[in-house]
């Protein structure tokens, strides 16, 4: 746990349940743009690895290196470019969640286009609870930007 206000200490009833060991980048497929990847994964980790396909993603924070994804699902993280790419709810494509009763769900989609029924991954993304735990999720990513080179010009007078 990350947390250095100890709002993540447990009450005398409760459990924390790690997902320290799920930190896997599953998938990479290049040809949806979309990545799998466990819910203990470091946001680093995962822009690394999409990064050597020639892609990004997009979620970029200070605590890159120790946040995981379940965390920015669970928060619905914004990060540095929030107003150009989004919110993390933006960026997943799909879930696969573990309900408090055992009931997995699971709508882990490479696409954004699916009609098939009642969008579940948004009742999920960004509640803090103890009712669910994320497994795995399926988000996009997008081609790296061009570097871009700008300069000023000065008009010669005769």
């Amino acid at each position: 746990m990350t947390g250095l206000v100890r709002g993540a200490l447990p009450n005398p009833n409760e459990i924390v349940l790690s997902m320290e060991l799920m930190n896997a980048v599953e998938e990479v497929d290049t040809s949806s743009g979309a990545a799998a990847v466990q819910a203990g994964a470091p946001l680093q980790k995962v822009q690394e690895r999409v990064g050597q396909e020639g892609y990004m993603f997009p979620l970029d924070l200070g605590a890159r290196g120790s946040c995981t994804i379940g965390g920015n699902i669970s928060t619905n993280a914004g990060g540095n470019r929030v107003i150009r790419y989004g919110m993390m709810r933006d960026l997943i494509l799909g879930l696969e969640v573990v309900t408090a009763d055992g009931t997995v769900l699971q709508s882990l989609h490479k696409y954004i286009k699916n009609n098939t029924g009642i969008d579940l991954k948004q009742l999920f993304i960004g509640q803090r609870r103890d009712s669910r735990r994320g497994d795995a999720g399926r988000f996009a990513h997008l081609p790296r930007p061009y570097r871009a080179a700008s300069g000023a010009l000065r008009p010669v007078l005769p």
